[in-house]
Order: C-alpha cells, then structure tokens, then sequence
C-alpha cells in the first residue's frame, strides 16, 4: 500500500536541505503497510475516484487523508450544524461549525506543521519521462511495478486534462463523447 512520508530525506546523500526538509512529501509503496481491511477501503477509495473521474479531476487527496486520520487515530466527536431554509445563523452555530472544522484540520496537519496536497504541476512531465525511459531501455530499471501501475493509474484518470493540455492550440476541437 502506498504511504506519504512527510520531512523524508535526510539520510539521502543525493538530497540536500536547509531547513530539514520541512513540507517535503514523498510517496512510498510498502506492501506489507496496513490491515487488509485498510488495503481494501484504498482500493474501494480508488475505485470510486475511477467511477467519477469524469466529474472531479483532482484526487482530493483521499490516500493521504484516510492515512492521517487512521494514524492520528481521529473521531469526529463534534457534532455537525445543520441550518435550515430561512433560518437564521447564530453565533454559537457558527462557532460549533468552526471548532468541527479545525478539529478536522488539526488531525489532517502533518507532524511539521503543513497539510499535504496534491501538486499535479510537475505531472505535467510525466508523459515524456515515461516516453525517453521507454525509448532508451530503462523504464524497468528506473520505476518498480508499483510505481508504473500508479503512473498508469494517474495517465487514466488524468487522460482527458492531458488531451486538452497537448492540444490547447485554437485549431484543435476536441470531442468527448
């Protein structure tokens, strides 16, 4: 199972920091990482993101939210406000709403100080590593199995903001069915 590794890279000699590596965030596969059951609510989270792809592009950050909130051992112990037509919000129900949201927050922030996000940027260049790997004979030798599979993955998922992406020239009209 994939977990984030939050400030990972000081024994790295390749790697280099002046402030210890602060709000670095690295993906690692571990296959023994987790309980079946654990394993099996990622692949139902993945399945779902799959289903709805088309509706919501970015990940949402399910992976590493449903790791935090195991690890950091969080229940929502606040209960939830709900407001109805007409009316009217006062203050205690907006402070109840607050205190729901910053405990959320609190168990979602990393042991560093930062909340992880995805940064789908540098994914921009995913494609063309993937090509030049492929074409010179060290695909294999750079990325494990599981990392291809997550690449493969994250290519499906993403595949119609690539399209427009590579063809975002005016001539180009794109179709979706």
């Amino acid at each position: 199972m994939w977990r984030l590794k939050i400030a990972n890279g000081v024994n790295n000699p390749y790697l280099y920091s002046t402030i210890n590596f602060v709000g670095r965030q690295t993906w690692e596969f571990d296959p023994n990482y987790g309980t079946p059951e654990e394993r099996n609510e990622v692949e139902k989270a993945r399945l779902r993101f799959w289903d709805h792809r088309h509706e919501v592009k970015p990940s949402s950050d399910v992976l590493w939210r449903m790791q935090f909130l195991r690890e950091n051992q969080f229940k929502q112990t606040i209960t939830q406000v709900k407001i109805e037509d007409g009316e009217d919000i006062c203050y205690e129900k907006v402070t109840t709403t607050l205190r729901r949201s910053v405990h959320l927050f609190a168990a979602l922030q990393a042991e560093d100080g930062h909340w992880p996000a995805e940064n789908a940027g540098p994914m921009y260049f995913i494609q063309p590593l993937v090509i030049c790997l492929y074409i010179t004979g060290h695909l294999n030798s750079v990325f494990p199995q599981e990392h291809k599979k997550e690449i493969l993955r994250y290519l499906y998922c993403h595949q119609v903001l690539i399209s427009i992406i590579m063809h975002s020239h005016p001539r180009h009209k794109l179709t979706y069915n």
